[in-house]
């Protein structure tokens, strides 16, 4: 019971942190933290292994997303079918040879990275890429860590 109670105040803490502070530095992604700290919770890769795959997955959905938006409006559901595809394929030979990276983390950056761009406007698409995934390295090693250790410390 005791487990239960550190880990919220954990939650409670931490995250309106980053919230409150990603907010008065400018951040719109603010909450890509929150959505990536459950990496550390429910996976035993480290932190690098984490971290490495949600950043490619940035970069692919940045490079994924800027393909789609090249086509036509009138071919842009048969665009994202493709390149989605062929990123898809890709990412998992890709990590088949690397064997480093957490495939879960690549796939959930390149799905936060693509989602968030779609919303956004194409002039502000460099910055956003950068706020992503810094938000996501918070969320890995500041709320995820920072909740496991008060964890281990205290609970």
């Amino acid at each position: 019971m005791k487990r239960v109670y550190v880990q919220a105040i954990a939650v409670a803490i931490l995250p309106p942190i980053w919230a409150a502070l990603s907010t008065m530095f400018g951040f719109t992604t603010g909450a890509v933290a929150l959505m990536t700290a459950g990496l550390v919770m429910i996976s035993r890769d480290s932190g690098l292994a984490l971290s490495v795959g949600l950043l490619i997955g940035d970069i692919w959905g940045a490079v994924s997303f800027s393909l789609i938006a090249l086509a036509p409006p009138s071919l842009n559901i048969l665009a994202q079918v493709i390149v989605l595809a062929i990123f898809g394929f890709l990412a998992v030979i890709i990590n088949y040879y690397l064997r480093k990276v957490n495939m879960v983390s690549w796939f959930i950056g390149w799905a936060l990275t693509i989602q968030i761009l779609s919303m956004t406007p194409k002039s502000k698409w460099p910055i956003t890429v950068l706020m992503i995934g810094v938000s996501m390295l918070v969320g890995i090693y500041y709320i995820g860590y920072g909740i496991r250790y008060i964890m281990s410390r205290f609970g």
